[in-house]
């Protein structure tokens, strides 16, 4: 299992992993503001592949007997994209501004453009994935990572040496290369399955079969419920304190999003080896044990990033951005109670339970929507608390079977990660120096202990 969830690892973490290690010298080159307006552009990207998608890439996987399903779905795609580009072009004519500070121009035409190649890749890579050739997916994920993220910095540094720190053909730039990375990617994986662009054409007006839609839609359901979760906190960061304080925000959620692709990796071969393919309510020891060994990963996982960033961060990234830093180990505790949901989440899609994890997703974002507009947020520390207070109310009400289950784990787990966060919020009022180092020693330990349960996850 380590062989595989190293491969899924490295597939699933080299562009995050590439763009965290190249961030320092991109936030030198990029002001708060601006890098604000790429990640409401990121949102607003992510939020409309889904509807290009429709949740279509899952599906594929399902049925993936069906060879016309691709050219259907690929159909279906271009023509959502075609009316929906029209639509944004008819809006712009009316309106210049849209809402959270977003300007309609090449920035947003780029994103869109590039939006529909990505969108495209998905249901490549769902079909390739189907067809078990891993290698062309790693190959395609290494060159998206290089390719974007190096030509991305150095498009950048162009634009500011010839433009200066402040303009706006930086987002342009962004997503200029995003667009072409993409769209070589797609070249490469339909020319690996051998697609042809006439399937399109003779598939633009057929119907996609009903069992496949179903599947799609409840998928899409779950994706879009996620996204709310996961994302709307960005708008209202932006709506409350303006784009300056989002890019501050976005930092410290970025870096702490590392954790999670690696968890998730780890669960994909985990659930592709241990779990049941049979609907049954019995939990065997295999399961149980891998459970625990994943929730402990996630764990240490977290707080080592928690630690090490926000005793050496400040090292690292310039200083328009060192209040990222003292949000890191909140946005870390945050996202390891949303990994815990996500590890209770795999259970119940075996159990056919989705729709009660599109039940908890829907609670909680809408919680915290009335909560923002009904509390007067002064900080930025104040967005995280208040979100990790949703998570613990909501997360022993929906998967209070499972927490029971796990009781032991989970406990330790909150008491030490509650341990590390008063610890890291006395360090950084303080800032004395032999904190700075017990923790950052502290850090490394937990990156550790972290490495040695994934290395003998198998026994």
């Amino acid at each position: 299992m380590f062989k595989k969830s190293f491969f899924y690892s490295i597939e699933g973490l080299s562009p995050k992993l590439i763009s965290v290690i190249l961030l320092p010298i991109l936030l030198r080159l990029v002001n708060p503001t601006l890098w604000a307006e790429i990640t409401i552009l990121l949102a607003i990207q992510l939020f409309i592949s889904y509807f290009l998608t429709h949740g279509d890439e899952n599906s594929i996987l399902k049925y993936t007997a069906d060879e016309n399903l691709i050219a259907q779905t690929c159909s279906s795609l271009i023509k959502y994209s075609t009316l929906t580009l029209f639509f944004f072009e008819i809006v712009a004519l009316l309106v210049s501004n849209l809402p959270f500070s977003i300007i309609y121009g090449l920035p947003f035409r780029f994103m869109f453009l590039s939006t529909i190649f990505i969108s495209l890749n998905k249901l490549f890579l769902s079909k390739i994935k189907s067809l078990g050739r891993a290698e062309v997916v790693f190959k395609a994920t290494i060159f998206e990572s290089l390719f974007i993220n190096l030509i991305q910095l150095l498009g950048i540094a162009l634009t500011v040496q010839i433009d200066g720190y402040n303009t706006r053909v930086v987002v342009t730039v962004y997503f200029l290369v995003q667009l072409l990375g993409n769209f070589f990617k797609l070249i490469y994986l339909a020319k690996n399955i051998k697609f042809k662009l006439s399937l399109i054409a003779k598939n633009f007006f057929l119907k996609k079969p009903k069992n496949f839609l179903s599947f799609s839609n409840l998928s899409l359901f779950l994706l879009l419920s996620s996204y709310f979760l996961n994302w709307q906190d960005k708008f209202f960061v932006e709506y409350i304190f303006g784009l300056s304080k989002l890019g501050v925000y976005s930092i410290a959620s970025r870096i702490g999003n590392l954790g999670m692709v690696f968890i998730v990796a780890i669960l994909v071969s985990a659930n592709a080896k241990y779990w049941p393919k049979e609907n049954t309510e019995e939990v065997s020891d295999s399961i149980f044990n891998i459970t625990e060994d994943i929730i402990k990963i996630s764990l240490f996982t977290f707080t080592s990033l928690s630690l090490i960033a926000s005793t050496i961060g400040k090292y690292i990234i310039p200083k328009s951005y060192h209040e990222s830093i003292d949000l890191i180990y909140l946005a870390s505790f945050l996202i390891f109670l949303h990994t815990i949901v996500l590890i209770f989440s795999i259970d119940f899609g075996r159990l056919n339970r989705i729709k009660k994890v599109v039940i908890y997703n829907s609670t909680v974002f809408t919680s915290q929507i009335l909560i923002y507009n009904i509390y007067e947020f002064s900080s930025l520390e104040e967005i995280y608390f208040m979100q990790i207070f949703t998570l613990l109310i909501f997360i022993p009400i929906f998967f209070y079977k499972t927490i029971y289950q796990y009781r032991n784990v989970l406990f330790r787990s909150i008491i030490f990660f509650t341990v590390v966060i008063i610890t890291i919020s006395t360090y950084l009022f303080f800032e004395y120096q032999i904190m700075q180092i017990f923790l950052f020693l502290l850090g490394c330990y937990t990156v550790f202990l972290s490495a040695q349960k994934w290395l003998v996850l198998d026994s």
